[in-house]
């Protein structure tokens, strides 16, 4: 009898921990978007935290820094585009895209969204890129 009940409790004790894993990994998947694996990294960004001025990962460490700044205007030529979002990424000094991995999704590390202002203006911080080994396209920053 007293293995009966030892063996009940166990069981009760897995079921109930079972329940409560099953609630938090719903909770979690709730939270990511249906999409997420397959849409663009254009869109994963809190609109929140954006503004018009920011920088690239590690920008204070690399040797050769680069400020970029302009202005977006709407398709008159004239009247300056507020809130468009750009997504920024670039290869690192040595001409080699650093990929990370979050929530099962690849991902180039040195990259930053920003958001124009109201007069259409945006400034980026990030450093001169290198071009990758035996490859004749030019540097470039996308």
């Amino acid at each position: 009898m007293k293995k009966l009940m030892t063996l009940l409790c166990f069981a009760a004790y897995i079921s109930t921990s079972q329940t409560l894993i099953a609630q938090n990994a719903t909770s979690t998947l709730e939270s990511i978007p249906s999409d997420y694996i397959t849409r663009s990294p254009i869109y994963d960004y809190s609109e929140r935290l954006l503004n018009n001025t920011d920088s690239i990962p590690d920008f204070e460490t690399k040797p050769d820094k680069l400020k970029i700044s302009g202005t977006i205007y709407q398709a008159d030529g004239v009247t300056p585009a507020k809130n468009v979002v750009l997504y920024i990424y670039q290869p690192d000094e040595h001409g080699n895209y650093n990929m990370k991995t979050l929530n099962q999704k690849r991902y180039v590390k040195d990259r930053a969204w920003i958001k124009t202002d109201a007069n259409g203006n945006y400034t980026f911080y990030t450093f001169v890129p290198g071009r990758r080994h035996r490859d004749t396209e030019f540097k470039h920053i996308l």
